[in-house]
C-alpha cells in the first residue's frame, strides 16, 4: 500500500517545497518523473509503453502501476514527500478523469476507463488525469517558452499531431474533454479520409507519419527526384522516414525542401485558424518533429506572418523548450494548480 507523505494544502501553508509524480503516456513512449512545484525534474525515466497501440488498457493499465510503484520505491524518490500523481495520458480524456475516446477507428461501443479513480485507489493519493498533449504545451505555459503569457495555442507534432488551447490561463477543455485535438483541424476538405472519420485533417499531412506517407508517394512516382532519398532507405521506398526527409532537406535535397515546406505550410493553416478562432499570445510547437527547429517552424511562420488578419500577423510561432520532459512537468504542474486551471 502507498500512502502520500503529505498533502498539497499542508505544503501551501508552510515554505517547504512541493513535489508530485508526472506521468506522461504518448503512443510510443511512456515517461515518469519526480517533479517540484517550480518545474525542476528531481529524477526522470523512461519506457516503452505497452497495450496503447494495440488499445488492450488491461495490459496498458497492469504495465502502468508496476511503473509506478517501482518508481514510489526507487531510492531517490522515497526522500521526498509526495503530493499526489500528475498524468498526461493519450487519448480523449473527460473531466472526471476517464479515457471516453481513442483517434482510431470509430467504436460506438467504447465504455470510459476510469484511470484516474483506478490510479487514486491503487496508490492511496489524490491524482489529476489530462490528455497528454494538454500537459505537455500546460508544462511548457508554466515553465517554458511560453511563461509569462496567458493565451496560449499549442501543437505537439510527432507521430500523430495533438495539442491544447490555454485562454486567460485555463486550459480549455471543451464540453466533453475534446478540445485541443489540433490534429483533427481541416484543412484540405475534402481530402482523405483520416482513420478517425473525419476528412482532410492537419494531422494527415503533417505528422511525423504524414511526412513519411508523403514522401513514399512522391518518390513513388518520380524515383528520379527522390535520388538521395532513395540514398538514405537502401533503395527502399517503403524505408523512407520523416527524419529521413529532415536530414535531406538540411543538406539541400529540392525534393525533401519541397516536402518540409509543403507540410509544414499545412500546419500553418492549421495554426492560422486557431490564430482566428482564440487569438493566442503565442503558438508553441511541440513534439519530435517540432524539434527538427526552423525547418518546420519557418513555413509555418510564413502563413501567420502573411496569410492572417492584418492586426495579428506578429503572433510569435515558438519552439518548445522542455524537450521530453514537458508531459512530466505539466502533469505534476496540474496537480498544483488551482482547479480553476484546468477545470
Amino acid at each position: 500500500m502507498f500512502a502520500p507523505v503529505g498533502n498539497i494544502n499542508s505544503f501551501k501553508k508552510s515554505n517547504m517545497s512541493q513535489y508530485a509524480v508526472g506521468i506522461d503516456s504518448g503512443g510510443t513512449n511512456i515517461r515518469i518523473g519526480l517533479i517540484s512545484d517550480q518545474g525542476e525534474v528531481i529524477q526522470f525515466r523512461k519506457e516503452k509503453n505497452i497495450g496503447v497501440r494495440q488499445l488492450d488498457f488491461d495490459e496498458f493499465i497492469g504495465h502502468l502501476d508496476q511503473m509506478i510503484q517501482d518508481f514510489l520505491e526507487s531510492e531517490t524518490v522515497r526522500r521526498y514527500p509526495i503530493a499526489g500523481i500528475g498524468f498526461g495520458c493519450s487519448g480523449q480524456i473527460n473531466r472526471n478523469g476517464e479515457i471516453f475516446g481513442h483517434n482510431r477507428e470509430p467504436d460506438f461501443g467504447f465504455k470510459p476507463i476510469p484511470i484516474q479513480s483506478i490510479l487514486s485507489d491503487r496508490f492511496h493519493m489524490k491524482v489529476k488525469v489530462i490528455n497528454d498533449s494538454q500537459a505537455a504545451i500546460f508544462g511548457e505555459g508554466k515553465f517554458g517558452v511560453g511563461k509569462g503569457y496567458k493565451d496560449i495555442v499549442g501543437f505537439t507534432v510527432g507521430t500523430g499531431i495533438g495539442g491544447a488551447v490555454i485562454v486567460d490561463g485555463k486550459i480549455c477543455r471543451g464540453g466533453i474533454g475534446l478540445a485541443g485535438h489540433l490534429g483533427f483541424l481541416i484543412i484540405n476538405y475534402p481530402g482523405k479520409m483520416s482513420r478517425a472519420g473525419v476528412p482532410g485533417v492537419v494531422e494527415d499531412i503533417a505528422s511525423g507519419t504524414g511526412i513519411t506517407d508523403i514522401a513514399q508517394q512522391r518518390v513513388k512516382n518520380n524515383p528520379e527526384s527522390g535520388a538521395v532519398l532513395l540514398k538514405y532507405s537502401g533503395g527502399l521506398v517503403d524505408q523512407i522516414t520523416c527524419p529521413m526527409v529532415f536530414e535531406a532537406a538540411r543538406n539541400g535535397d529540392p525534393l525533401a525542401n519541397e516536402i518540409v515546406e509543403d507540410c509544414g505550410t499545412a500546419l500553418g493553416y492549421a495554426a492560422a485558424s486557431m490564430v482566428h478562432a482564440v487569438n493566442p499570445e503565442i503558438i508553441i510547437l511541440a513534439g519530435g518533429v517540432a524539434e527538427q527547429g526552423d525547418l518546420l517552424l519557418n513555413p509555418v511562420r510564413k502563413v501567420i506572418q502573411n496569410q492572417v488578419i492584418w492586426t495579428a500577423r506578429n503572433t510569435p510561432v515558438e519552439k518548445a523548450q522542455l524537450g521530453e520532459t514537458a508531459g512530466v512537468i505539466g502533469a505534476a504542474a496540474l496537480l498544483f494548480a488551482h482547479e480553476k486551471e484546468y477545470q
